[in-house]
């Protein structure tokens, strides 16, 4: 908008002004000294700055760059925001999961008598069982010499030692040679 200021004795229409007037599209406003005059500037500005899309002044070209640029910025910008919110979400979300589980930790440890899930409870059960099973295996009465049978050991053949019982032996070729009373060379 091209603004003329103008005193009291001056023409409007001189060549110079109406050239520039041409040139600014029409948007020009012949400023008096008075009050009226005032107010139908502003009123022009309103509506030229109403009409606009953007709230401040630059040239065309410029606008284009400004908004490409501007928008670009802008998404990105959005997007990181974007992200680091989703990020403290996870966080927060996986912090109160936390929180959670550690109460309900210390609930079902304080109380012994807790219920289980029925998968829980099974495996509690079987557990059990094993448990008795083995104790049960494992607690038989001792062995007549006072020695407990381990588990996975195997049953050896004691010797007889009594003197009164014959044995053989082998020969340095390997066959069964003369039997021996243990008696006689006792």
């Amino acid at each position: 908008m091209v603004l003329h200021v103008r005193g009291s004795g001056q023409k409007r229409s001189d060549p110079a002004s109406m050239k520039c007037v041409k040139k600014c599209g029409q948007r020009y406003h012949f400023l008096q000294d008075t009050d009226r005059s005032v107010q139908e500037l502003f009123s022009k500005v309103l509506e030229m700055v109403g009409n606009k899309k953007n709230k401040f002044f630059i040239p065309a070209g410029y606008e284009d760059f400004m908004k490409t640029e501007f928008e670009s910025w802008e998404k990105k910008r959005i997007l990181n925001m974007n992200t680091k919110l989703t990020q403290e979400l996870a966080s927060q979300l996986r912090e109160t999961e936390l929180i959670k589980e550690l109460d309900d930790f210390r609930i079902n440890e304080s109380n012994p008598g807790r219920l289980l899930d029925p998968p829980q409870q099974r495996e509690c059960e079987v557990r059990m069982e094993d448990c008795g099973a083995e104790k049960d295996n494992t607690e038989k009465e001792p062995e007549p010499s006072g020695t407990r049978k381990r588990r996975g050991s195997k049953d050896l053949d004691h010797p007889n030692l009594s003197t009164d019982r014959k044995h053989h032996y082998l020969d340095t070729n390997g066959h069964l040679g003369q039997t021996l009373s243990l008696s006689h060379h006792l």
